[in-house]
């Protein structure tokens, strides 16, 4: 496949336990990790990947496992949080990070930056959240049903646990134009349902998403399909209850969180997450992040790095700027 974007060095690193991980490194600097979501792969960070890079950071991008140009690990129950913590740091070593890492998460992203800096404190200088601020153990164990009792049953993370009718969904749409409903309209829903494709032919597409772009996620996912990264959410509860040991571990690392005022989902959850006022929202969180530093709020959808990417970039840089060194 002909990657769309110039100026970056694609790697791939294969693990101790064997499986190969692909990832985008631009740039030269203090490390910066940028881990992606759902229904992301590297692309997702295009607008980050040269602005970090320019501000005079390395920027590593590693592809989920089964997402992107990563390996599909055929067994469904190797998608745990670890499986992915243990892909990422096999990616550091194998580019011989040898420095504490600055670390950028989105969607799932944000919640395996909180379990890197857990598991791992020792790899991890500071962490920007985007969306939300990883749930507490105990709110992880109980996230699907809580969202099944906020949302209903056809709650996208509900319906995610089911395999063969999700598959049978997804699979009769064009997935560019599935794409394009997740990307624009998604965090949109008030039940935050799986987004229907429109039926317009002709759909504008937003000024954040270019028809090649659009086309470089459909290529990507046809070639992958969806079920390695579904795959992660299917094992979610399991790995919280693996993680019993981590219960409201204190994170210490300095953080910077930025929300979207229309990320519907990560608003109606939990309490936690439900404030847009970033002096309630510090308060909430000291306890178990007392070096949350600063709260953003930004006016875009759950994807708020592409759709808002200049704002999201520049409160980015302030901060990684502002850390102290490692």
């Amino acid at each position: 496949m002909e990657f769309p974007m110039k100026g970056v060095e694609h790697k791939y690193i294969v693990t101790e336990v064997g499986n190969r991980v692909h990832c985008v490194v631009a740039g030269a600097g203090p490390p910066v990790l940028l881990l992606h979501g759902f229904p992301e792969f590297w692309y997702s960070f295009r607008y980050q990947i040269p602005a970090l890079a320019a501000a005079g950071f390395r920027v590593i991008v590693p592809d989920t496992r089964g997402a992107g140009e990563s390996e599909i690990v055929e067994a469904s129950d190797k998608y745990m949080w670890n499986d992915i913590i243990g892909d990422t740091v096999a990616v550091l070593k194998g580019l011989n990070v040898t420095e504490k890492v600055l670390v950028v998460g989105h969607d799932w992203g944000a919640m395996f930056a909180g379990q890197l800096s857990r598991i791992r404190p020792d790899l991890v200088r500071a962490v920007v959240y985007l969306g939300f601020i990883p749930f507490t153990w105990r709110a992880q164990l109980t996230l699907v049903e809580d969202m099944r009792l906020v949302f209903g049953d056809e709650v996208y993370i509900h319906v995610f646990q089911v395999s063969l009718p999700l598959s049978h969904l997804l699979l009769q749409e064009k997935t560019s134009s599935l794409m394009l409903a997740f990307l624009s309209r998604w965090s949109d829903d008030p039940q935050l349902r799986i987004p229907k494709v429109s039926s317009d032919k002709e759909e504008a597409l937003p000024d954040w998403i270019t028809s090649a772009d659009l086309q470089f996620y459909a290529d990507t996912f046809d070639k992958t399909g969806f079920t390695p990264s579904l795959n992660v959410y299917r094992n979610f509860k399991r790995s919280t209850e693996l993680n019993a040991p981590f219960i409201d571990t204190i994170l210490e690392h300095p953080s910077l969180l930025i929300k979207a005022t229309r990320d519907t989902g990560h608003q109606n959850v939990s309490n936690s997450q439900l404030c847009l006022d970033p002096e309630e929202i510090l308060a909430a969180n000291k306890p178990l992040f007392p070096n949350l530093q600063k709260v953003v709020v930004i006016d875009a959808n759950h994807f708020m790095h592409q759709e808002k990417h200049e704002e999201v970039n520049k409160a980015i840089i302030e901060f990684l700027i502002s850390c102290p060194p490692s």
